[in-house]
């Protein structure tokens, strides 16, 4: 891959390369162009590339949101009055999209619960009532674009108030009236109206109270909350009495009861067995009195034993066994006894474990264990105490530590008091003071950044979780000093030029052995000439690679480049210098020349000729290397070391033996690889057969008057002369006349 600004090309994989046909190519830079590139690899090398069309900009992959509804909330979502509303929704987007819930024609209640993750989105409210009924909008929105999902709700309750009443027409004994539907049905087709009159000469505007409910039967599971809303209607204000199982209703920290002008609510918190029975509420004024029963079952959660601190824990068992067994009761599985706040109870067929004044330690896993001579037995109890939180786990962690900041780390409670943690109050100190002043009250994260430190002072700092029950114990860190504890970093090593042309170079060196304690930012390279005094800045802004490449360079110059290191603390001490390089285009060492041909031999010399190489490597060619070697042998030996000629004729060689030959391209960077070998060839006298060279005029038919002479002259070639043997068929009269190799026959 490579930069769209940079011309040097970087391999990703590993130099064995992958497998697969695919690979995520990391450390790259954010909204930084890239190009990429692919090659195959075989027994023989790497072979051709194929670019990616493009570039590539790394950024964040964005989606669009999206919302997706179960199929019970695609239709109407129907809930009783004073029962709790749940609508939850699972979301999707990247970047997180930003979720708001909206109520078509009204606002959302105050006591709807809105609660957003990662994923999904959940709207609670308790105790709903006719006026929660209607369209709930759920909106998801991000940088992709915007989603909105609806969900009709339907409270059934009774109706709201009939609107627009008046009077359409007055007679002597009746009147007319008119009214609309009421805007709120109940969840329920209206059945019909009732119609009430009062002369207006009487003053009494009295009403007997009407009670609106709806179910008489309650559940609940134990250890959550209850809340039963009674709504009623009276003139005057009636007084309210709730009674249990037939005795007055006691208020107490768990049970309570608020009243007001128009309905009556109990509450009861952490609901237990205690709480199962008739429930009645009385209404009385001055007009009359009614009544209604209630019914609350709680329902016990499968699980341990749990109790409130402060209350008993009771453990009880049946046991049997002949001969008796002996009991044992284990916690933790450390033998317990009697003592202090813990009793123990055994007889023939019953055995019991009574602990006092619980506390949060009095969690954990007790084990009853029965043995006699005929073998052993043990039933495992796991208990639960309610109670405030423990310390937050192990020790409170501080980092990023500056002049101004620091972040807080520290671990959830291990013993939660059996309660869910709810939120976490986070204390600072200085400790030349007594006070502590509250940074976070209700931090629901296990970690956290405290700002507005003063440079130089010493901190302490405490963390408590809250759950139901209240606040637990502290966790207190150890002293810290508010400085910044990085410094500058140390120099870039190493710093080198891996290539160089006559207008520029590429520069590379290696990470500082040390950063200071602050994240390296970026590198600062400045050049300077041979015969220059001054630095020059490559760099108008810091990189982030180690390597840049420097630019407008002047050919034939030499150049020497150092590298500054940089982090929050500033810029390091510079690098050594690099060794001198030269401004110049690279030379390489020539292409072989193609393969040799031989054009002439004799017994003891063979004539080879070939062409100039197709790559001089960017400097001339001085001249060639010529080699030889017999076929049967491995050794090569050097005919001439430099000729300038493409032919040359290799001599002293011995006849009948066969030869191959290479010939070698020289420039002034060196020798280049040898040319593929010549095909053997025998050092002997070159023969060619005789031929003729007739010309197509004499293929032609000769006209000569008789008695009359003419002459044929034949060209021909031979290897050797005078020829061995020459045949000729001639006529009578005719004669035969040689010169300079060609033959004449007189007629």
């Amino acid at each position: 891959m490579k930069q769209t600004a940079e011309d040097e090309w970087i391999t990703c994989t590993p130099t064995t390369g992958i497998e697969k046909t695919n690979y995520i190519v990391t450390g790259l830079r954010e909204n930084a162009e890239y190009h990429f590139r692919i090659r195959a690899i075989n027994t023989s090398g790497p072979g051709e590339h194929v670019d990616l069309p493009g570039s590539v900009k790394a950024v964040e992959k964005l989606e669009a949101p999206e919302i997706e509804l179960d199929t019970a909330l695609r239709k109407i979502v129907n809930v009783r009055a004073c029962s709790t509303l749940r609508l939850f929704v699972n979301i999707k987007g990247k970047p997180e999209p930003e979720i708001k819930w909206t109520k078509e024609e009204g606002t959302i209640s105050k006591r709807a619960q809105i609660e957003v993750t990662s994923s999904n989105t959940e709207l609670l409210i308790e105790n709903v009532n006719r006026n929660d009924t209607g369209k709930y909008v759920l909106t998801a929105t991000n940088f992709s674009g915007s989603k909105s999902a609806f969900i009709n709700v339907r409270v059934l309750d009774s109706p709201s108030a009939p609107t627009n009443l008046e009077v359409k027409d007055i007679k002597r004994d009746s009147v007319v009236l008119s009214w609309e539907p009421p805007l709120i049905d109940g969840g329920a087709k209206i059945l019909h109206y009732i119609i009430e009159k009062r002369e207006e000469a009487r003053k009494d505007t009295s009403a007997g109270p009407i009670i609106a409910l709806l179910s008489n039967t309650f559940s609940v599971k134990a250890g959550n909350d209850l809340k039963i809303d009674v709504p009623f209607k009276a003139v005057p204000v009636p007084t309210v009495v709730w009674k249990k199982d037939g005795n007055i209703l006691k208020e107490t920290s768990r049970v309570n009861v608020h009243t007001s002008d128009t309905s009556s609510q109990l509450i009861l918190k952490d609901g237990t067995k205690m709480d199962v029975g008739h429930y009645e509420v009385t209404l009385t004024n001055s007009a009359g009195n009614t009544s209604a029963e209630i019914i609350v079952n709680v329902f016990e959660r499968p699980g341990p034993p749990i109790v409130k601190a402060g209350e008993f824990l009771r453990l009880d068992a049946e046991i049997s066994g002949r001969p008796n067994p002996t009991v044992f009761w284990l916690k933790n599985g450390r033998n317990i006894g009697s003592k202090g706040r813990i009793e123990i109870t055994a007889t023939r067929s019953h055995t019991s474990l009574l602990i006092r004044e619980c506390v949060r330690k009095d969690s954990g896993q007790y084990t009853l264990t029965l043995q006699n001579t005929a073998g052993s037995t043990s039933k495992i109890i796991t208990c639960k105490v309610l109670d405030r939180p423990g310390p937050p786990a192990g020790a409170l962690g501080v980092s990023g530590l500056s002049a101004e900041k620091c972040t807080l780390s520290w671990g959830p409670p291990h013993e939660d008091g059996g309660a869910e943690i709810m939120h976490y109050i986070v204390e600072k100190c200085e400790t030349s003071r007594v006070a502590w002043t509250l940074v976070y009250s209700d931090m629901m994260a296990t970690t956290c950044k405290i700002t507005k430190l003063l440079k130089g002072n010493e901190y302490l700092f405490r963390v408590r979780a809250v759950n139901k029950y209240g606040e637990g114990e502290n966790l207190e860190s150890e002293p810290v000093r508010a400085t910044d504890p990085f410094t500058l970093p140390s120099p870039p090593m190493d710093v080198e030029v891996t290539s160089a042309t006559s207008e520029a170079m590429t520069v590379c060196w290696k990470r500082p052995t040390s950063d200071g304690g602050s994240r390296i930012c970026g590198y600062v390279v400045e050049k300077r000439e041979k015969q220059g005094v001054r630095w020059v800045r490559v760099n108008k802004k810091p990189v982030y690679d180690l390597r840049v490449k420097a630019t407008g360079l002047h050919e034939g110059c030499e150049y020497e480049f150092r590298v500054f290191a940089e982090n929050a603390a500033g810029l390091s001490e510079p690098s050594l210098p690099c060794p001198l390089t030269l401004a110049e285009d690279p030379k390489f060492l020539p292409s072989p020349p193609a393969k040799p041909t031989i054009v002439d031999s004799t017994r003891s010399s063979i004539t080879l000729s070939w062409n100039k190489p197709l790559f001089d490597g960017g400097a001339t060619v001085t001249g060639y290397k010529v080699e030889f070697r017999k076929l049967t042998e491995e050794d090569w030996t050097v005919a001439i070391h430099n000729t300038d000629t493409t032919e040359f004729t290799v001599t002293g060689l011995t006849s009948g033996t066969e030869y191959v030959f290479v010939v070698r391209s020289i420039n002034k960077i060196g020798i280049s690889d040898p040319s593929p070998e010549t095909d053997p060839y025998v050092a002997t006298e070159r023969e060619e057969v005789p031929t003729f060279d007739v010309s197509p005029e004499m293929r032609k038919m000769l006209l000569v008057k008789e008695s009359s002479s003419f002459t044929l002259t034949v060209p021909f070639t031979a290897e050797f002369f005078p020829l061995q043997t020459l045949t000729l068929h001639l006529l009578s009269k005719t004669y035969l006349k040689e010169k300079d190799d060609v033959y004449s026959l007189l007629f």
